[in-house]
């Protein structure tokens, strides 16, 4: 039994209200489940892995935690406006944040920006 909960937990990203089931591709916020096309969910998959990865600690660095680059190409600009659309509606605090010159930063409202 332990072991099926600490599965289920390496299987789900959390961000605050945002959470990414890895093994059943559902993406929810507030308890609300999101319909994502396929980059934009690689994409929330990729931002919500780099957070975790970055751990509690901020590291000294030019780009802040879990930030990916900026897009150098208008079709990942349209997956981002996509996906900030998805997960960020007027109703809610934003998670989705733009860093200028330094790219995207997914982080939970009460998270100062690097």
């Amino acid at each position: 039994m332990r072991r099926a909960k600490s599965g289920e937990r390496l299987n789900r990203l959390q961000v605050a209200d945002l959470a990414f089931d890895l093994g059943t591709r559902v993406v929810q916020r507030a308890g609300r489940t999101l319909a994502l096309p396929m980059l934009p969910m690689r994409i929330l998959e990729l931002l919500m892995k780099a957070l975790a990865q970055c751990g509690v600690a901020a590291r000294k660095s030019s780009r802040p935690p879990g930030a990916i680059p900026p897009p150098d190409s208008d079709s990942l600009r349209v997956h981002m406006h996509t996906l900030r659309a998805a997960i960020d509606p007027p109703d809610l605090p934003p998670l989705l944040h733009t860093v200028r010159g330094v790219g995207y930063q997914l982080k939970a409202p009460d998270v100062p920006t690097a």
